[in-house]
């Protein structure tokens, strides 16, 4: 995941994008010529060897504190633009510059603690990121971690906050992310919203039925737009006994482009699944009354689009308790979900406990089925 920093000088700064002549104050009409001829050459020139000369000249030839100012301002713009961060902090140090202004050149400098404490002094939202992404450099992700936690507490959740939060809490303690996810999700619940999310989760190692509900929600949510996804989904919807879940999917992926109906890998796959899912619905209704039999009824109902049947078959087979009723459990709340019951769904998939291999994509359904009645 990619931090994001709002706009103006200080994202410039911390995002380490280079920084712009208009952030750099104009050279006044009232210093003298020998002062302002060679930093409007050193504005020009922006950078290096030959703008600090220029700024060395107007330095030389400055005579009254405002054209020291001004001088001390465009060495400032030059050191940044030539990557000297620490340089550029010291020059604006000399002419009064007050901490919210030098924090975010010594972050950029790598010099994070005085950065924090600078920050600190300043106070304000802008300069707790700094502080939280000097934390993160320094290599103290539950640091940075608590404080955009405050930040998001005290200034409320703004999308850019939520949005490094997570950045942060992915590599270390997932589920404070799905937290975060969700508050984020809960203000923007877009396909788009979803997509990082779930191609973060994708790349966590999880047993095949887990990720056969994953893809199932990628798939939901308009977010399988991938053709190796959609193969993967469907070899693993057809070995875990779901090929109406595998025929959905490829049908969609053929109408969408997204896969060719005259791919010959495709067209086996369309084969293989619509021939076991015929064979599925064929059987349904002499399906034993255990749970792996309610649960082979369940996978061919919803194949057949009976979302209803499905339901109830899947509700009996979670009776099994263990990863397979947990299965059944989160099968039983997508079947709610494509039928219209929100709440019922969100109870089915909440139902799926904390140990258990599907807990995280069964998390992730209510949350979609949350946002999306």
């Amino acid at each position: 995941m990619t931090l994001s920093f709002r706009h103006g000088l200080l994202a410039a700064l911390l995002a380490g994008a280079p920084i712009l002549a208009a952030s750099t104050p104009a050279v006044a009409q009232a210093i003298s010529k020998g002062v302002g001829e060679p930093l409007k050459r050193a504005q020009s020139l922006r950078s290096g060897t030959a703008a600090v000369a220029q700024v060395n000249a107007a330095r030389a030839a400055a005579k009254t504190p405002a054209e020291r100012a001004k001088v001390a301002q465009m060495a400032a713009y030059v050191y940044a633009n030539s990557g000297q961060f620490a340089a550029a902090a010291q020059q604006l140090e000399t002419i009064g510059a007050g901490p919210r202004q030098l924090a975010p050149y010594y972050y950029r400098a790598g010099q994070y603690d005085k950065a924090i404490e600078l920050a600190k002094r300043a106070g304000g939202a802008d300069m707790q990121v700094v502080v939280a992404q000097s934390y993160l450099k320094k290599g103290d992700k539950k640091g940075a971690a608590v404080v955009y936690q405050q930040l998001i507490r005290t200034s409320g959740p703004r999308m850019e906050w939520l949005d490094n939060l997570a950045s942060i809490q992915f590599s270390y303690d997932k589920g404070a992310y799905l937290n975060t996810v969700r508050q984020m999700i809960k203000i923007d619940p877009s396909p788009a919203r979803y997509k990082a999310l779930l191609f973060n989760l994708k790349q966590q190692n999880m047993s095949d039925q887990a990720r056969l509900v994953l893809y199932q929600l990628m798939r939901q949510t308009g977010n399988l737009t991938e053709a190796a996804d959609v193969q993967d989904m469907s070899k693993l919807a057809i070995i875990g006994g779901q090929p109406g879940i595998a025929l959905g999917a490829l049908q969609d992926a053929q109408k969408a482009n997204v896969v060719s109906s005259g791919d010959p890998m495709i067209g086996k796959l369309v084969k293989v699944s619509t021939e076991q899912q015929n064979a599925a619905v064929a059987q349904a209704a002499r399906q034993p009354a255990t749970p792996a039999g309610r649960l082979a009824a369940g996978n061919a109902y919803f194949g057949a689009n009976q979302y209803p049947q499905a339901a109830q078959s899947y509700a009996r087979a979670a009776v099994a308790g263990g990863a397979a009723g947990d299965q059944a459990r989160v099968l039983q709340g997508i079947s709610l979900v494509r039928g219209g019951d929100a709440n019922g769904a969100r109870q089915a998939f909440d139902g799926v406990g904390k140990g258990s291999p599907f807990f995280d994509v069964a998390q992730l359904w209510s949350l979609y089925a949350s946002t999306h009645k």
